[in-house]
């Protein structure tokens, strides 16, 4: 909207971008169509196939399961939680923090294992202003707000800020990217 681009003071970008390639690639020719079950129905996705030693691991707290693929470079893995009810998936974010995470990579037992998991991307884009708040960052979004440290200007606060996040999961690799945007603007007295 032109006005409210008039009454920014500053915007700020920043991004993150991340590919990793699989420690333990997935056979291109064991991909196929198959089911994909949601909460509410299935439908067909193409499937990766792969067999090794992977960390697995489940916790009966968050009643799921989870399977740890490591990346290249043995820094970096990405951690797939799967519930054990169908109808879980909200209940397991729901109660999903960086304890339970430690906890549960803790917890992994390297084994080998057949694994089979969808090919997909994802694209979003959030507001972050009500999961911020949530975490207790309240303050910058009012007149109260001090961004001192990255300004010398008075009276301004954060009054948007947009998050564009991307996922790719395919045979060889993932990427994540993401972007953020913030729109400071004057306090209004």
């Amino acid at each position: 909207d032109e006005e409210q681009v008039n009454e920014s003071k500053m915007l700020l970008f920043n991004g993150l971008y991340y590919r990793g390639s699989w420690a333990t690639p997935f056979q291109q020719l064991r991909t196929e169509e198959s089911k994909f079950f949601t909460n509410t129905d299935e439908r067909p996705v193409m499937m990766m196939r792969s067999q090794g030693t992977f960390g697995v691991g489940k916790d009966e707290q968050l009643d799921a399961k989870f399977l740890e693929l490591p990346y290249n470079n043995s820094r970096y893995s990405l951690l797939l939680m799967v519930p054990n009810n169908k109808d879980g998936l909200k209940e397991l974010i729901k109660n999903f923090n960086p304890d339970t995470l430690s906890t549960v990579q803790k917890s992994l037992v390297q084994m080998p294992v057949q694994i089979c998991i969808p090919k997909f991307r994802i694209d979003t884009t959030s507001r972050a202003e009500k999961p911020l708040a949530k975490l207790g960052l309240i303050t910058m979004f009012t007149s109260k707000a001090d961004l001192s440290g990255i300004t010398t200007e008075q009276k301004i606060h954060v009054d948007e800020l947009v998050q564009h996040v991307s996922i790719r999961v395919d045979e060889g690799s993932s990427s994540e990217n993401a972007l953020s945007a913030t729109n400071i603007v004057e306090a209004k007295t």
